[in-house]
């Protein structure tokens, strides 16, 4: 069940990416006809690359087991937390984040970048792939 707090932050993110120049998705099913999605899902307009973004309030635990899922798919993937958490997320669990190259998005009206993701590890190119063709066909 989805926690409408969360999703009170979702056109925050949203804004801070399409400002960038990505196309955005919200609640996106990277999984077709699947329950499983992406909280802010941006794809560069020339499709070169994909950013996934779990937004939430709290539960650093709950963020990275689903930001493990996005890396596989994803070029960079964020967690995106309430600025105060988000600070305390960076300084205490910052080997796990390097670790897995998670980029740490601060929400307070705005967006701040605590720290620039790096490209996913586990990144599989024909799933990645897979997705895109599917987003080149809703976006034409």
């Amino acid at each position: 069940m989805k926690n409408k707090r969360e999703e009170l932050l979702y056109p925050i993110v949203s804004k801070y990416f399409a400002k960038k120049g990505y196309y955005i998705f919200r609640e996106f099913p990277f999984i077709e006809k699947s329950n499983l999605r992406v909280d802010v899902f941006a794809v560069e307009k020339n499709f070169s690359h994909i950013i996934s973004v779990e937004v939430k309030m709290k539960w650093f635990r709950k963020a990275v087991e689903q930001a493990l899922v996005r890396l596989y798919f994803s070029d960079y993937v964020y967690l995106a937390f309430p600025e105060r958490y988000a600070q305390y997320v960076l300084k205490k669990y910052i080997d796990v984040i390097n670790e897995l190259n998670l980029g740490i998005l601060a929400i307070d009206g705005c967006v701040k970048e605590l720290k620039k993701a790096s490209k996913s590890p586990l990144l599989v190119y024909k799933l990645k792939e897979s997705i895109l063709n599917r987003l080149r066909k809703i976006i034409s």
